[in-house]
């Protein structure tokens, strides 16, 4: 079984091969890192790490966690990945995608995929890593097209003073998207982020860009049954699931995170750990306990 080491062990490596998660983890991608730690033989390359330039625990557990909630309803295979592209591909919009690898497994799953993330993550680690993975997958067999990944580069303040001065009390939004964010307006099914609970100072303006999205995001369209009328109470519509991995490092910063979110009406649920550790246990039985311990997904939209 091809089974990756946990994140803790890997931070020193420059290049570290990994392979995808399941079904596809007999595939390897080699994902660019950029960290201040020493290797092993006491060589560095002179770069200074920053957050989101080598790979997150948080990552590798949401990943492996998705693999099995979204295979279901992508393609799981070569043939039904050319079958998802004829037929249009849900969308999923990653906040902090970092070095690229669950950006990665979501778009070997079939799903599009918009990554974001800030300079230098942007340029020195997320682009040039999704560029060879996506060449890594076509010579698999994977049918992937231009559209099917993008990758942009998204400040979250910006936009939360976007939300402040373009949404008003009944969650419409006014005003036209700036040409730069005209991405934003296409809508998406689904939003990850891996460890982006950070900083007390982001906190607010991460949670903004999430209720941003997450309204530039809305489907009035009616259930497939037809029977309800389309109009323009959020009660007949839906907004995007959101998932959410997190390392508990500094627990009073991780609980401010997640009320901040409560008070903005996201609708907060923790993955049972029971349920994480079926996944690790199912397919990357080296691990132990220890590796993850910290580790929590959580899953939330936003139910005003």
């Amino acid at each position: 079984m091809n089974q990756p080491l946990p994140a803790s062990q890997t931070k020193h490596l420059t290049n570290l091969s990994h392979p995808l998660t399941p079904p596809n983890q007999q595939i390897n991608v080699t994902l660019n890192q950029i960290s201040s730690i020493p290797s092993s033989d006491g060589s560095s390359d002179g770069s200074t790490g920053t957050t989101g330039t080598t790979l997150w625990l948080s990552s590798q557990i949401l990943s492996l966690y998705l693999s099995s909630v979204l295979a279901a309803s992508s393609a799981t295979s070569k043939i039904e990945s050319l079958n998802a592209i004829q037929k249009g591909k849900k969308r999923v919009f990653e906040l902090g995608g970092g070095i690229g690898y669950s950006t990665l497994n979501i778009l070997s799953l079939g799903y599009g995929v918009t990554s974001t993330d800030i300079e230098p993550v942007l340029s020195k680690v997320l682009k040039p890593n999704v560029e060879n993975g996506k060449r890594t997958l076509k010579n698999n067999g994977f049918n992937i097209d231009d559209n099917d990944i993008q990758i942009k580069g998204l400040d979250w303040c910006r936009i939360a003073k976007l939300y402040d001065d373009n949404t008003q009390k009944d969650g419409s939004i006014t005003k036209v998207i700036p040409t730069e964010f005209d991405y934003l307006e296409k809508g998406f099914d689904i939003i990850i982020m891996s460890d982006t609970f950070y900083s007390l100072e982001l906190i607010e303006p991460l949670w903004k860009t999430l209720l941003f999205i997450s309204l530039s995001s809305f489907d009035r369209s009616p259930p497939h049954d037809g029977n309800t009328t389309t109009n323009n109470n959020t009660s007949t519509g839906r907004y995007p699931v959101i998932y959410i991995g997190l390392e508990r490092r500094d627990p009073k910063l991780i609980d401010t995170a997640l009320e901040h979110g409560k008070r903005l009406k996201f609708d907060l649920k923790k993955i049972n750990k029971s349920r994480l550790n079926k996944e690790i246990q199912s397919n990357w039985n080296k691990w132990n306990a220890d590796d993850w311990n910290d580790i929590e997904i959580w899953k939330c939209r936003y139910k005003p």
